[in-house]
């Protein structure tokens, strides 16, 4: 199936056409721009000069840090007003054909380093550098995470309230299973899920390029890129599909890494729970260096958790032994990211991560014990190069190879005696290679129009093989591949800016985006995207951005293991059941799929008046509508025999339909009962494999508030960030919309996290407010409103200046999570399950951790 879309069409036609005139449009002339800036904090008065004049203005956080900037008032060009900010500070400027480059005196750059610095313009939610984004934007510096003492990436995403910690995550317990067979801690690892649209469905990046999907679902994996290599994390919570490709429903996370670091950096943290369990090692070094032509930066981190078991808790020692509520991990990681300038201002540059880890645990259920073993080893190899073309225009080639090795070996026994034995690899990998072109297409009085324009292939590959004593201990394998052959476009246009300003529109940007999608066995889509930006004056920004998305099936989705489980009658809530009743339960992938199709929009105030300089507020709603979405119909065991799965039950199933449902299941049939199959005591059949679901619709407000106050030794520095989500589902046009957002084992309505602290020169002080919305229980005939979850952390750290003090660039913190070791919202018991929603709501407890930091 095709869906055209002229707005696309025109993007792809636009950018083409711009491109054999780019070489003969002159440079923009210096022109001047009215200017009525408040002293303030340097980086906030920079970022309004880049705001009101279109100019890509370069600078590192850290060397701005707590440098102040003084009232600005007349008419200049960028340069000028660059440089009557900095003066006084040590600070040195040099302007480039496309940005201002800031940097310390002592530090100047090569050529090659302005080159190099140039091309990381690099904004995420647009293929243009420095680009003005429609969308709202999320981001995390190292700092942040250093602060708030979190132990790795997964741990500070997680953190944030629009992403939601289902799926494949650390803390994801048993029990949440139940609510969708995506949520499940196969891997150990940590998978962003905005909105709670599956891991599947955000876009996880690592400086732009993409990363291998891991486990048995696809999700990838950010905990193990060692923080300490980490520059910052940009997080577009909107649909970024025709931008980077249809896996970007929800949005798009990049990680990018430190370039201009020179130096060693060496860490350790320890911490641990004060009720018991969870005690943590982590351990990392990084080293960069720059030269004259290039960049290098090598990274190692080591991080050892152990389990929180279900009897270090009162509120869950009741469950059978061993129940492990988080499992013990351990992991190796290794980066290495660098650029070198080869000739004639061609640039090469590559990023490498490499990360190994292994996990174990056990399970007592149904007086059944599993014991499992599980490996996961990644790899990613990104190499690109850049090319100018000319004075506005460069090329750029980048390719990725990545696989990921997901091996799990179990064991199951009763009495001693082991019954089932299965050693299965979930393997994935990624062939990927694109170019584009961007630059300047032309000149307006507002400043220049920017395209993009560029193509690309990309292979995914995902099998399923190993052994299982369930099938005779064939081996046996499935799986597929997934190519897809891809073209896209980008334009921005500045119609106003501070250049050509009127009394009533001090800025107002357009944006225009499409992609063409051909896949191997899906067909093929163009997508598009449009962004709006108005400034009706300098205090406030209005945004707006609409798209379409085609998201084909994931080949995790369509070739996942099926099984076919006979379970007790118990499991789904009939209480009234003979013991030998049962019900045969299927889930897995299936062939029979189709793509999904999503609209999103967006739209956002921004607000930065004057009259408050340090002070920054965003206001947005949001709305996706996703139909034929990929997921299991049924959310969990207990509802599965309700009236809107009546289409997915059959009733008293004949023996035929049940040998073939088992004969069906490549990952064999499982007896959960206490007695031996008889077909003619299973009352249901349970079809609960992966379809498409008929509808989902989605919607929320986000807000984020953040304000800088310096003062004469630091700076009070204060944030918030909420988000209000409602999320709705139907499985057929015959059934109504049920809620998912504040359900059990789904996001709740209402999320939030909030801090104060003192940033001064060596000592620093935060506590972090965080509260998490309760979720209803329908496990039961009445639905039970679950509480709320409010915590309070603090972090502490002083550090000693990298260029005085004794010893010279240490840093000390002490971090407690959970301040006052509330325990997770209590549900009602249910059998072999934690009486918490584990997707939201975490047992650790009290954390205590110490970390100490030297630089050299």
């Amino acid at each position: 199936m095709q869906f055209r879309y002229s707005v696309a069409g025109f993007v792809l036609a636009a950018t083409t056409s711009f491109v054999p005139v780019a070489s003969a449009i002159a440079a923009e002339s210096a022109i001047t721009a009215s200017y009525d800036l408040p002293a303030q904090d340097l980086s906030s008065a920079l970022n309004t000069v880049r705001r009101i004049s279109g100019t890509n203005i370069v600078f590192d956080n850290e060397d701005v840090r707590q440098r102040k900037a003084p009232r600005l008032a007349g008419n200049f060009t960028p340069e000028e007003a660059v440089r009557r900010l900095i003066e006084g500070s040590g600070l040195v400027v040099r302007n480039t054909k496309s940005a201002i480059i800031i940097g310390r005196a002592g530090t100047p750059r090569s050529p090659d380093q302005v080159e190099t610095a140039e091309q990381e313009i690099t904004v995420t939610g647009s293929r243009i550098k420095g680009a003005r984004l429609a969308s709202p934007e999320i981001r995390i510096d190292r700092g942040d995470i250093q602060r708030a003492g979190f132990g790795d990436l997964g741990e500070a995403v997680r953190s944030i309230p629009q992403n939601f910690g289902g799926g494949q995550n650390p803390g994801v317990g048993k029990g949440a299973r139940s609510g969708a067979n995506t949520n499940d801690n196969v891997t150990g690892g940590s998978a962003v899920n905005l909105r709670g649209l599956g891991a599947d469905a955000t876009l996880t990046l690592l400086n732009g390029h993409r990363l291998s999907f891991g486990g048995s679902a696809q999700g990838i994996d950010i905990s193990g890129i060692p923080t300490e290599a980490i520059e910052r994390v940009e997080i577009i919570p909107d649909g970024s599909s025709a931008l980077y490709g249809s896996d970007a429903v929800a949005g798009v996370v990049n990680v990018i890494l430190r370039r201009s670091f020179d130096g060693v950096t060496a860490n350790a943290r320890v911490g641990t729970a004060t009720d018991g369990g969870g005690t943590s090692q982590l351990y990392q070094i990084v080293a960069g260096k720059q030269w004259q032509s290039g960049n290098l930066l090598v990274a190692y981190g080591f991080r050892r958790n152990e389990e929180v078991d279900a009897e270090d808790r009162d509120y869950t020692n009741y469950l059978p032994e061993p129940y492990p509520l988080i499992k013990g991990q351990r992991v190796h990681s290794a980066l290495v990211s660098g650029s070198q300038s080869l000739f004639d201002d061609v640039r090469f540059s590559l990023d490498a991560t490499f990360v190994d880890r292994a996990m174990d645990g056990s399970y007592n259920t149904n007086n059944i014990l599993s014991v499992s073993h599980t490996t996961d080893r990644s790899l990613s190899i990104s190499p690109s190069l850049t090319i100018p073309v000319d004075d506005n225009w460069s090329l750029s080639v980048a390719s990725t190879y990545a696989r990921s090795r997901n091996r799990r070996q179990t064991a199951s026994s009763s009495n001693g005696t082991v019954f089932l034995r299965e050693d299965f690899c979930y393997c994935h990998s990624l062939h990927a290679v694109e170019a584009y072109l961007e630059g300047s297409a032309l000149s307006l009085p507002a400043g220049d129009v920017r395209a993009v324009l560029g193509a690309g292939y990309r292979k995914n590959r995902y099998r399923v093989h190993g052994r299982s004593s369930a099938n005779g201990d064939q081996f046996v394998t499935t799986g597929g591949d997934q190519s897809d052959t891809y073209a896209f476009g980008e334009i921005q246009i500045p119609v106003i800016s501070g250049l050509n300003e009127t009394a009533f529109a001090k800025a107002l940007t357009i944006s225009v985006a499409g992609r063409y999608d051909r896949y191997n066995y899906s067909g093929s889509v163009t997508t598009p995207k449009i962004g709006l930006i108005y400034s009706p004056n300098n205090a406030v920004d209005l945004k707006f951005s609409w798209g379409r998305s085609f998201k084909a099936p994931t080949l995790a989705s369509i070739y996942q293991t099926q099984y076919a489980y006979l379970l007790p009658l118990t499991y789904f809530g009939r209480s009234d059941a003979a013991p030998d009743e049962s019900a045969l339960y299927l889930d897995g992938g299936s062939t029979s799929l189709r793509p999904e199709r999503a609209t999103t929009w967006t739209a956002t105030v921004a607000f930065h008046p004057k009259s408050l300089p340090g002070l920054n507020a965003d206001l947005s709603y949001f709305r996706v509508k996703y139909i034929d979405r990929v997921r299991t119909p049924i959310g969990f065991y207990p509802e599965a025999l309700s009236p809107n799965y009546a289409n997915y039950v059959t009733l008293n199933p004949s023996e035929v339909a049940l040998q073939a449902a088992i004969n069906g299941a490549s990952g064999g049939f499982l007896n959960y009962t206490a007695g031996a199959y008889d077909p003619a005591s299973v009352l249901y059949l349970i079809d609960n494999r992966n379809m498409n679901v008929a509808a989902q619709k989605i919607e929320g407000v986000d807000v984020n508030l953040s304000y800088r106050l310096d003062l004469h030794d630091g700076a009070l520095v204060t944030a918030l960030n909420g988000s209000w989500l409602r999320s709705r589902q139907k499985n057929g046009s015959a059934f109504p919309y049920f809620d998912l957002a504040g359900t059990i084992w789904n996001p709740p309505h209402f999320r939030s996290r909030a801090s104060v602290g003192w940033e001064g020169n060596s000592a620093e002080a935060f506590v972090y407010f965080n509260y998490i919305g309760g979720v209803e229980d329908r496990r039961a005939a009445l639905p039970i409103d679950g509480r709320s979850m409010f915590t309070v952390d603090l972090s502490l750290s002083y550090r000693t200046s990298t260029s005085g003090g004794f010893p010279n660039g240490f840093r000390i913190g002490l971090s407690v999570e959970n301040l006052f070791d509330k325990r997770p919202p209590y549900l009602a018991p249910a059998p072999f399950t934690e009486p918490y929603d584990s997707t939201n709501y975490s047992p650790m407890g009290r954390f205590v951790a110490l970390s100490l930091s030297q630089s050299f």
